[in-house]
């Protein structure tokens, strides 16, 4: 909200781009509200009702695909997730969101009974007390709801050491988004199952996944999505400064706006910044590729094809990604080599 403010004050006199990773929707409302003076500013990433809420939905239909009736919401305690935790309406002139709690909506859309939610204070470090509440009652799928502020990797080793080892565990963010995970965790997070792209060997989203992903590995850098994000954005202003041909912000900014762009993790539905709806200068969120983390740590992606289908991912990620070959926690530990 600072910054946005800031370049609002420096655009007339140098004018530029802002395009950051945030989720507050209090941002592109600006945008929407007085274009005129906020319109140099971008996020990308789905607005927090978005994120919250189209994102997260991969998980829960993993969830039923794989025959679980019974989830575990624990969510991380952040701004960024007050819609998830507490629903949500914002009114914007492109329309009213309005987005029900996370404990809701699962039920309602997905036939899944939320038996026990918690929400994970920043900093924390003992996650055993919800771990051991979600076993005892009954969950058989645990989402957690997490960012850079919760550390999924010490959740990760203690939950192989829970009563809730045996229960399938989905993460959204962050580390868990790494190749090197698997490793971080003394191979703890054999079994668990995250948003994953962090590999030469994603599947080829679009021509420049591989590509991106081979140069930053080649670095030492991982890729998550985030990194995804950000590099991916330097392709569309290319694109962008190459079709107006020349430094004209006003006419880039258009250009942005109307363009079309191939992202290197989603398609390109998802990432259009011109958006005549409550998402203008933003993503939108929906289905994404989730892997689960088998023998020797190797991703296996599990999102059943026909999500990818619907959301506008190719033929060739469609065939990689199969919901059958996801396997329970308690079959990898007996099967993978120790």
């Amino acid at each position: 909200m600072a910054i946005i403010e800031e370049g609002a004050k420096l655009y007339p006199s140098y004018p530029h781009l802002v395009i950051s990773s945030q989720a507050a929707v209090g941002t592109t409302l600006k945008v929407m509200q007085d274009y005129d003076k906020y319109k140099f500013y971008f996020r990308n990433l789905p607005p927090d009702p978005d994120l919250n809420y189209n994102t997260p939905k991969t998980h829960f239909a993993i969830a039923k695909a794989i025959g679980a009736k019974k989830v575990a919401l624990l969510l991380e305690e952040a701004a960024w997730t007050e819609c998830a935790r507490k629903g949500c309406t914002v009114d914007t002139p492109y329309g009213k969101i309005e987005i029900k709690a996370m404990k809701d909506w699962v039920p309602a859309e997905f036939g899944l009974e939320v038996v026990y939610v918690a929400n994970i204070a920043v900093g924390q470090k003992d996650f055993l007390p919800m771990l051991e509440e979600s076993a005892r009652r009954g969950a058989e799928y645990i989402f957690v709801l997490s960012s850079w502020y919760t550390d999924t990797i010490t959740m990760t080793k203690q939950w192989a050491e829970s009563g809730a080892k045996n229960i399938p565990i989905g993460f959204f963010g962050r580390p868990n988004q790494w190749g090197v995970f698997y490793n971080l965790t003394g191979s703890k997070a054999l079994g668990t199952m995250s948003i994953f792209y962090d590999t030469p060997d994603v599947p080829p989203l679009t021509p420049k996944t591989k590509e991106v992903v081979k140069k930053l590995n080649a670095m030492g850098l991982a890729a998550d999505m985030s990194v995804h994000y950000y590099y991916s954005e330097v392709y569309r202003i290319k694109q962008a400064i190459e079709k107006v041909g020349s430094l004209e912000m006003d006419k880039i900014i258009k250009a942005i706006e109307e363009m079309q762009f191939e992202h290197t993790a989603l398609p390109s539905k998802y990432v259009y910044f011109g958006y005549k709806n409550p998402n203008f200068h933003s993503y939108t969120g929906g289905y994404v590729l989730v892997a689960q983390f088998q023998c020797n740590g190797k991703p296996v992606w599990i999102t059943p094809s026909e999500l990818l289908k619907e959301a506008g991912y190719g033929e060739d990620v469609q065939k990689v990604s199969n919901i059958k070959l996801y396997k329970s926690p308690e079959e990898l530990r007996k099967s993978c080599p120790s």
